[in-house]
């Protein structure tokens, strides 16, 4: 065996199928739902099966890389047409109507809140893609984490801002 063999995208492949696998056993034992930890092995299968069939590690990367820039344009259409996805999703998921449309502030706050999210898909995107063409496949695996959670927090934060906004004006 070589170390391309030991090394390569094979094992790799293997390696993150098999975590996948694990979290959805973990879950399982646990009686959480299998439904995010599914979501995960059906997203690494994709990612796998187009890093194996172009033969190049750095195609994993391509289904979050447009994936990241698909949400940044919604969210920005969204602005753009003054229904930011924030408010719409925080009404849709608790069932309320949408009249804070009609409330300056928290339009506004709802706004800003879906800038923050397009930003953060934004910087994602932009961060994979030099990686990717710099062919830093084991970077791009790590600025994933490195990237991904902190900008996570940031716009959770900011959508929390909003809501509270929101419901402060009613």
């Amino acid at each position: 065996m070589t170390t391309h063999e030991v090394f390569g995208i094979r094992a790799a492949v293997i390696a993150a199928v098999s975590a996948s696998m694990v979290i959805v056993v973990v879950r399982a034992a646990r009686g959480q739902s299998l439904r995010p930890a599914i979501g995960g092995v059906i997203g690494g299968a994709v990612s796998s099966t187009l890093a194996l069939w172009t033969g190049d590690a750095r195609n994993y990367f391509l289904p979050d890389i447009w994936g990241y820039i698909l949400c940044a344009a919604v969210l920005l259409v969204s602005v753009g047409m003054r229904w930011p996805l924030a408010g719409v999703l925080w009404s849709a998921v608790n069932r309320r109507s949408m009249a804070w449309r009609d409330n300056r502030l928290a339009l506004r706050a709802y706004t800003i809140a879906t800038l923050v999210a397009a930003a953060s898909f934004g910087v994602r995107s932009t961060a994979q893609i030099w990686l990717y063409e710099h062919d830093q496949v084991g970077a791009m695996a790590l600025a994933r984490l490195v990237v991904n959670y902190p900008l996570w927090a940031v716009t959770v934060i900011v959508w929390a801002w909003s809501i509270r906004v929101d419901r402060r004006t009613r």
